[in-house]
């Protein structure tokens, strides 16, 4: 139990400091200012895939994010959630997924303290203290980010253009219910796509494009 407290003593107390460094406030972007670099990874919001770390994260938005590891269809990913993030007016929340090694993750899972499954039929794990100083390093591999307001699809196309293709999903399993249709805006060159229905919320995706 004193290990434990320590571990965690040690993991605020370092992000702490981190919060005391200064913060290039030019990185803050909006959604659709996606910069391209010479390496072929993108910038959002000021962290750059594949190359901004998970401390790099929590300085930037000044907060610790809340960490846990999925296991879905048998694969592993630690995710980040920030509740609350503005930039430029615009509010919002995101999720980063890192970058670690298939090994490292499937210690995590073994080492895990609590395990709960989730609606969507994902397995939600919470790490294990001594394995939440390991991520500090770990690169940005994806970022998924939930404006707290609607875009319409004239928004949509005003601010990011015209996508490569669009492609449907259904909420619902019954294909009749067409009005529960989920439709995803792909936009290849820039390695995102976008989750749009008249009835909730959009989700921007952004990976590195392939």
């Amino acid at each position: 139990m004193r290990n434990i407290v320590l571990v965690l003593t040690f993991f605020f107390v370092g992000f702490f400091l981190l919060m005391q460094l200064p913060v290039d406030k030019k990185t803050a972007t909006m959604p659709w200012d996606i910069i391209h670099h010479s390496d072929g990874s993108t910038s959002i919001f000021g962290l750059q895939l594949s190359h901004s770390t998970f401390a790099y994260a929590q300085r930037h938005f000044r907060a610790a994010g809340d960490i846990a590891l999925f296991e879905e269809n048998e694969d592993l990913r630690v995710e980040i959630y920030f509740k609350s993030v503005n930039f430029g007016g615009l509010s919002g929340k995101i999720i980063l997924t890192l970058a670690l090694d298939p090994a490292m993750l499937l210690s995590m899972k073994q080492h895990a303290v609590k395990m709960q499954k989730q609606p969507s039929g994902a397995i939600k794990y919470q790490l294990e203290p001594d394995d939440l100083p390991l991520l500090s390093d770990a690169p940005i591999q994806s970022i998924a980010y939930i404006p707290s307001i609607r875009l319409d699809e004239a928004t949509l196309r005003h601010r990011f253009g015209e996508p490569n293709q669009i492609s449907y999903s259904n909420i619902s399993p019954d294909p009749e219910q067409a009005d529960n249709k989920v439709s995803h805006w792909h936009y290849n060159q820039h390695g995102l796509t976008i989750l749009h229905s008249p009835d909730s919320k959009p989700v921007l995706q952004y990976n590195l494009p392939e």
